[in-house]
């Protein structure tokens, strides 16, 4: 009992990363007016890995894209909006599984729709990273001037 291999096993491999996909942003979609409320318009979004074409009709965006071996897909994605306190209106996606509102869908490899974080199973890689790392990247991401100090030179 307890012998060699026993016990917890960091298992690395069950969650991709959301790293690894292609994300859908509501927040970049709002930039250039594609989720404003009530719009309706058309047109291609170009990305370093291909293009999607779009059509928005009142809470609906409906996309279209191929996937690997030539299969186009086209799917509907519902579209809404809440109030903020401090006013304006904040544009969301629904993810087409499980309706969760969402800022983000991702488009994992081997997957045909574009899903939410928790029904497309991916996790960040941040949290695979051990301490060392962690505080690595924290250091790499300090401005330098915090780390400079200067010590006051005493007159002769």
């Amino acid at each position: 009992m307890g012998g060699m291999g026993s016990g917890h096993q960091k298992r690395y491999n069950t969650k991709r990363e959301v790293e690894e996909c292609y994300v859908l942003s509501a927040f970049s979609l709002r930039k250039h007016h594609i989720l404003d409320e009530g719009a309706v318009c058309h047109g291609t979004i170009t990305t370093k890995q291909g293009s999607i074409k779009f059509e928005r009709e009142r809470d609906v965006l409906i996309l279209t894209y191929t996937i690997a071996p030539k299969r186009s897909i086209q799917l509907g994605l519902r579209v809404s909006h809440t109030r903020p306190r401090f006013g304006g209106q904040r544009p969301w996606l629904h993810c087409p599984n499980c309706d969760r509102r969402c800022g983000k869908l991702y488009l994992a490899l081997g997957q045909e729709l574009f899903l939410c974080r928790e029904c497309a199973h991916l996790t960040y890689q941040s949290t695979r990273d051990d301490t060392a790392t962690r505080l690595r990247k924290a250091m790499s991401k300090t401005k330098p001037d915090l780390l400079r100090f200067s010590v006051p030179q005493r007159s002769p």
